[in-house]
């Protein structure tokens, strides 16, 4: 009985360290502020900037930021000291599902037609509709994750579950994605496809309701709770700003400021974290940022080199590209059997993302709530 008791009592005490921060930003205002609240400038500059522009920003974000936040959890689980006791309990555990999910991806794209009644295009198809599914529940997990990081107790001492906001975060993807229908829509009855005139009016109709319900939720979850620290006010505000923008900005520049938000805030957490790895985290500011500065040059680094080979979307083309430097490598990869196995890479790269994300921020579990837990307070200890 006393070794359960003592397991219980340990593990609130993890909980209560991750909620008591002293300090609320995860590393500054600075740096939370670029990287972890970059919805609230993200959001102005698709509205000032025109499409050629911002296309331009888009394509440095993907060539630094895109692959790096990919691997930036698995550096995190397989590169860190913080998380070797992760790694001894369920190390086995993450290199077979890892190598399964590879095998998987690797079935469907090279064998699909033989087992299945489907074309390799309708395999491709299915693959990339299954990343988009588990990529909003990705979102909303981070968005949840960031808000209640930046949590503090009420004035009784005592903290809600979080259950209102997590309702929130999925209303918000919730309603991105029913803001892109409704795009899809009018994109479909543009082209002459949908000639019903009715749906004009429905989508019209359905994208005020959609903007004033995040607007209002919004302004209702910061009305609701006072005490919210400055971080979670403007992270909460960040959210419902990208929310309520997907009703009003164009389509493909909304999902290039969705998808850059999600990457430099897990990019710039990660990063935050694993620098703090190995020796104590000093008062040195300029060791500490000599840390923060190598650790993210080398996930940019990785980044740079692997996205015009992951690339299998066609979202850059290749004479603007790395690989135009290379055209004989560029030529490889646009044909059989490289184009398949690039294809693989990029499927598998998204799925392992996102279980690996999960393996490295599930706080139910003790041990992986301790680890990640010394890598988010010990920059308190020494604030």
């Amino acid at each position: 009985m006393k070794p359960v008791v003592r397991l219980l009592l340990s593990s609130f005490r993890s909980k209560s360290s991750l909620a008591h921060n002293t300090n609320p930003w995860i590393q500054s205002p600075g740096w939370d502020g670029f990287w972890l609240h970059s919805a609230l400038w993200l959001v102005p500059l698709t509205v000032l900037l025109d499409h050629t522009v911002w296309s331009g920003i888009y394509l440095l974000a993907l060539f630094s930021v895109w692959i790096a936040h990919r691997f930036a959890s698995a550096w995190l689980v397989f590169g860190t000291s913080v998380y070797a006791p992760l790694r001894s309990r369920d190390g086995v555990r993450l290199r077979n599902t890892l190598l399964w999910i590879v095998v998987l991806v690797g079935v469907v794209v090279f064998y699909a037609e033989r087992l299945f009644p489907l074309q390799r295009g309708e395999a491709l198809l299915g693959l990339l509709l299954l990343d988009f599914a588990l990529s909003l529940h990705h979102y909303t997990k981070q968005h949840y994750g960031l808000l209640q990081l930046y949590r503090r107790p009420t004035r009784s001492g005592i903290q809600d579950s979080g259950y209102k906001d997590q309702r929130f975060c999925y209303f918000v993807v919730g309603a991105v994605a029913f803001a892109e229908i409704l795009h899809g829509t009018s994109f479909l009855q543009d082209s002459g496809v949908l000639g019903c005139e009715l749906l004009t009016g429905v989508i019209d109709g359905g994208t005020a309701v959609g903007f004033l319900a995040v607007a209002g939720g919004t302004f209702w979850g910061l009305w609701r709770n006072r005490n919210r620290s400055l971080p979670n006010q403007l992270y909460l505000g960040g959210l419902g700003l990208l929310g309520a923008s997907a009703f009003v900005v164009d389509p493909i520049v909304f999902l290039m400021a969705w998808t850059m938000q999600h990457w430099l805030v897990n990019l710039g957490l990660v990063v935050a974290m694993s620098a703090r790895d190995g020796k104590a985290f000093t008062n040195n500011r300029i060791l500490n940022r000599k840390k923060l500065g190598f650790t993210l040059a080398g996930l940019v680094l990785v980044s740079v080199i692997l996205s015009p080979i992951l690339d299998v979307e066609g979202a850059v083309s290749v004479q603007v590209s790395p690989l135009a430097v290379l055209p004989e490598l560029a030529s490889w990869l646009a044909h059989e059997p490289w184009l398949g196995f690039a294809t693989v890479l990029a499927l598998s790269s998204g799925f392992a993302h996102y279980y690996l994300d999960r393996a490295a921020f599930r706080m139910r579990d003790p041990l992986t709530r301790n680890c990640a837990g010394a890598l988010l307070n010990s920059k308190n200890e020494h604030d």
